[in-house]
């Protein structure tokens, strides 16, 4: 296929093996972490979206970790929504997610 080489190559989850030499591997942690805030703004899942940013590698699991902003909300839907934020976000003030289902009257 054509687009082969164009296509990072990486398969279930496993890292280039010569990422150093990638221009975002020299960027500096403040303004990955900056990115990556950028990216939960438009994500409406934002724990499920920062908890997959961790997983990209090391070096960003480590930005994710020690960046408390990126833990700032709280999602009700799941405990993982809950309970990482809080320990995570550190200081921060924090957004919470509540979702409240009704149900209708039986009678």
């Amino acid at each position: 296929m054509a687009l082969h080489h164009s296509i990072p190559e990486h398969v279930g989850g496993s890292l280039l093996t010569d990422n150093h030499s990638h221009p975002i591997a020299h960027m500096p942690p403040e303004i990955l972490a900056l990115i990556f805030w950028e990216m939960l703004q438009v994500s409406e899942n934002k724990i499920h979206k920062v908890l997959a940013i961790s997983k990209g590698c090391q070096r960003w699991r480590n930005i994710t970790l020690a960046t408390p902003m990126l833990w700032e909300w709280i999602d009700t839907r799941n405990v993982d929504g809950i309970k990482t934020p809080l320990i995570r976000a550190g200081n921060r003030p924090l957004s919470i997610v509540l979702v409240v289902l009704l149900r209708a009257n039986s009678h």
